[in-house]
């Protein structure tokens, strides 16, 4: 067998054949995935015949016989690197051929460097990433200069595998990353600081050195890398960089400096506020905020005086990480500055901060006319009137709950704003979790049933951020499904209401109150909910079943099972899930019995129930199930069989034997799930299956049993 120089990416795996797996189903095994090259083997091939009848596997439509082809084109070795070329460059080559065909060459390592050289030259994009990709797998020396020549390349993904590249070589490749770092190209020079900082620590070194560089745009970028490494002895280099005579220099190691958060730099950087270039300053008070030392706070009252917005931006930004309470009455007074985008990030602050001082100045912050302005696009007002609501919601305080309540009923020329709003207001109270917001927020669902639709959120890269909940570009929530989920947030204290309410006249607003219910998990629930699954909407009886399944309470499953008859599939889908929520041996016969439903939602989550519930009882009906012409039905099947675990894998077994593909590559999963040594011989034998989907998950449940036996 030749000698090669890189074999670890293509190592075969090794079957452990004590725990049962014999020599006979190995060479199976074998004989299967290079069943391309049977007819090589009674002639003593030349080693030019066995690479084509190789390259012919690497086309097969078959993923396995394609990795097990670059398998043993990796141990041809460098007879096969110009065949492995040809593929590469073949421009009909399917891409996963080429990426193939690349790993192989990786593999075979050293003597197909200059061949992938050449190939970084190549037209085709595609060839040019997968060149990188193997050079930066082989690690040599002599793809450094290439490879940071097409950190310019036009293609996104080429200069990726190129960065990857270099990272990977490491400290070899410093010294002419650094040299390229002098490029007038600021893009080429941000893949430079990438691939530096994939090299990470083996480079601080000559970084550190080359932080000295006459050149401007070497030390800017070395400065960026190094605070992408975070190794502490840049620190005290970066500390002299902040008084470089070049700004993006000084800019970049402000910025460095906060990432590596190291307090010794607390005092250089607070003297940085006071640099004559605004963007120094701007981000000597982002790295304070980074850094969070209490030390900073009062140096950053002050910045809250600079004459540039961004500074005053980033200082309240920076307060609000501190979460010093000193910071609180100068914030409040900042709410009233002349720039909305500094109001923005002060509520902000004042949210992250928590200090109930700053109840009533935001409350105040409702009411002020200036929060108002009608515009004809999403204005920032109303991004500064929603900050202040997620300040109060995040500060919890109950002198809030009015004022947000009177916000349900916010009105603005757009649309989008009066939706953003009104939404705030809803999630804001939610969090509160006071009881006088029940009623208005019941009310609120019988609101206008219009989307809420919101887009363009621009003005304000900070996330308006209210507990998890996030202002999502194109999110849809109507105001009832917002109601329901408020009141769920709010929890025990809404149970009574949303019970009354589940009486309302609309039945749009009944659904949502039994989704709510069912968040809740009040075992008050059960008997009105169980009485809900005779309403008179379909919809109020699918919602109540699927929360009865949320609260997974006993008395309902007779109740569940009697739905399982309900006119509506829907209703009939909801409770056959939620018998299998609730797992109760009772429903079995009856979850039996739905197998043979009309809809395949309800056979397939009647199957689900089956197997979350595990009664051996359902395996005969399950396998049944597998011949189901549905395929979500008989994959539902199968996983269910899986989950009654080592009973099933007789029938699992035999549908590996069945007509149906769909069935036979289900049978293979499952029986990987179970994972028990019965299933080897079969799903070895299932390797030579006429369809490579079932082939795949034979080959995948053979590798998770292989995992167990060990």
């Amino acid at each position: 067998m030749p000698a090669h120089d890189n074999p670890g990416r293509y190592k075969m795996s090794s079957w452990n054949v004590k725990k049962g797996i014999g020599f006979s189903t190995l060479v199976l095994f074998f004989l299967f995935f290079f069943s391309p090259l049977i007819p090589c083997i009674h002639g003593q091939p030349s080693k030019d015949t066995r690479v084509d009848s190789l390259i012919a596997a690497l086309k097969d439509m078959n993923p396995y016989i394609r990795e097990e082809a670059a398998k043993a084109l990796v141990e041809v070795g460098q007879p096969a690197v110009k065949s492995l070329l040809t593929v590469l460059k073949d421009r009909d080559s399917n891409v996963r051929v080429r990426r193939e065909a690349a790993g192989a060459l990786a593999g075979i390592g050293q003597s197909a460097v200059d061949p992938l050289l050449a190939a970084l030259k190549n037209q085709n994009p595609g060839v040019r990433e997968e060149a990188a990709k193997a050079l930066g797998e082989i690690k040599d020396a002599r793809a450094i200069v290439p490879l940071t020549s097409i950190l310019k390349d036009g293609n996104d993904y080429v200069r990726a595998e190129a960065v990857k590249a270099l990272a990977g070589i490491g400290q070899p490749a410093v010294e002419p990353l650094l040299e390229v770092l002098k490029n007038k190209n600021s893009s080429v020079r941000e893949q430079v600081a990438k691939a530096l900082t994939g090299i990470g620590q083996p480079a601080v070194g000559l970084l550190l050195e080359a932080l000295k560089n006459k050149n401007s745009s070497v030390r800017e970028g070395v400065a960026e890398a190094l605070g992408e490494i975070k190794d502490t002895r840049a620190v005290e280099p970066l500390l002299t960089a902040l008084q470089d005579k070049n700004q993006d220099v000084r800019e970049k190691a402000a910025e460095a400096l906060g990432k590596i958060k190291d307090t010794r730099t607390v005092e250089p950087l607070i003297a940085a506020l006071q640099n004559k270039n605004q963007d120094v300053r701007e981000k000597a008070a982002e790295a304070l905020g980074a850094i969070k030392d209490t030390r900073a706070v009062e140096p950053l009252l002050a910045a809250f005086q600079d004459k540039n917005q961004d500074v005053r931006e980033k200082a309240a930004e920076a307060l609000g990480a501190i979460k010093d309470t000193r910071a609180v009455e100068p914030l409040i007074a900042a709410l009233k500055d002349e720039n909305l985008d500094v109001r923005m990030r002060v509520a902000y602050a004042l949210g992250e901060i928590k200090d109930t001082r700053a109840v009533e100045p935001l409350i105040a912050a409702l009411k002020d006319h200036k929060y108002h302005v009608g515009m004809a696009f999403l204005d920032k007002n109303s991004y500064v009137y929603v900050n202040a609501m997620s300040a109060l919601a995040k500060i919890k305080d109950a002198r809030a709950v009015e004022p947000l309540i009177a916000a349900l009923n916010y009105n603005h020329v757009n649309a989008d704003c009066q939706a953003m709003v009104r939404q705030c207001a809803i999630i804001a109270l939610g969090e509160i979790k006071d009881a006088r917001a029940v009623e208005p927020l019941i009310a609120a669902m019988n609101d206008t049933d219009w989307e809420l639709i919101i887009t363009s959120i621009v003005f304000n890269p900070l996330p308006m951020k209210v507990s998890g909940a996030f202002f999502e570009r194109d999110r849809k929530k109507s105001f009832r499904e917002m109601g329901a989920e408020a009141l769920a947030v709010m929890g025990q204290p809404a149970v009574e209401s949303l019970l009354s309410a589940l009486k309302d006249k609309k039945s749009s607003n009944r659904g949502e109150v039994a989704y709510a219910l069912g968040k809740i998990k009040d075992t008050r629930a059960v008997e009105p909910l169980i009485a809900a699954l005779q309403d008179e909407s379909h919809d109020v009886r699918k919602n109540a079943a699927g929360a009865l399944g949320e609260i997974k309470d006993a008395r309902a499953v007779e109740p569940l099972i009697a739905a399982l008859k309900d006119e509506n599939p829907d209703v009939r889908d909801n409770a056959a899930y939620a018998l299998g929520e609730i797992k109760d041996a009772r429903a079995v016969e009856p979850l039996i019995a739905a197998l043979k439903d009309e809809n395949p939602d309800v056979r397939g989550n009647a199957a689900y129930a089956l197997g979350e519930i595990k009664d051996a009882h359902a395996i005969k009906p399950l396998f049944a199930a597998l011949q189901d012409e549905n395929p979500d039905v008989h994959r539902k099947a199968a996983g269910a069989l899986a989950g009654i675990g080592q009973p099933a894998v007789e029938p699992l077994v035999e549908a590996l034997h069945d007509k149906n593909t769909d069935i036979r590559g289900n049978a293979a999963e499952a029986l990987g799930e179970i994972k028990d040594a019965r299933a080897v011989e079969p799903l070895i034998a299932a390797l030579q299956d006429e369809n490579q989907n079932v082939r795949k998950k034979a080959a995948y449940a053979l590798e998770k049993i292989k995992d167990a036996l060990k």
